[in-house]
């Protein structure tokens, strides 16, 4: 009999990608020893345990079923298999990551007035990315007040004479998920 499987986020609520599982087994058998041991494909994992309840894992979600084989330590011939399924993913949080693109994130132009700094202006090229999302992010920057799919993206004209610059995005369909990132205003 086994309880769960039971999902644990491991620590990082908006990332399915490493979830992981736990399950107990509850192993009993009519005339046994008084000890078993379980394999997982061929492997001891465990060896010498009471009869009763045992926490297993944890193990990746992502890696699939468990198949398992318990053995009573005093008879090899009393076996049994358990084969458990992992449960969903429990990183349902939303996420979103804006990072300035490398090379060349921040660009100038000098709007061909080299001698006029007044009129100087700044572009911002950002990588949006995330993890439970809808697949698209809007922002109150012009060009991006309809949905945009997350990928790398140009933001701007911005006056260097405006100053610093802070960017914030969120997912199309969850206004309360999103990202903001400073931008410092390059020198003219």
């Amino acid at each position: 009999m086994t309880s769960g499987p039971v999902c644990n986020d491991n620590g990082t609520p908006g990332n399915p990608n490493d979830d992981i599982f736990y399950f107990t087994v509850n192993v009993s058998g009519t005339n046994t020893g008084n000890t078993w041991s379980a394999t997982i494909g061929g492997q001891t994992v465990v060896s010498g345990q009471p009869y009763g309840p045992y926490q297993f894992g944890p193990f990746p979600i992502s890696r699939g079923p468990v198949a398992m084989m318990f053995t009573d330590d005093d008879n090899d011939n009393c076996f049994a298999p358990l084969t458990v399924n992992p449960p969903a993913n429990c990183s349902d949080q939303c996420l979103i990551t804006t990072i300035l693109h490398e090379p060349g994130g921040i660009a100038c132009y000098n709007n061909n007035t080299p001698y006029d700094p007044t009129d100087d202006v700044f572009f911002v090229i950002l990588n949006i990315s995330g993890f439970n999302t809808s697949g698209a992010w809007i922002s109150n920057e012009p060009g991006f007040t309809t949905p945009t799919p997350y990928g790398i993206h140009a933001f701007g004209p911005y006056p260097i004479s405006g100053g610093n610059k802070t960017i914030t995005v969120h997912d199309a369909l969850d206004p309360d998920c999103e990202a903001s990132i400073f931008i410092p205003a390059p020198r003219s």
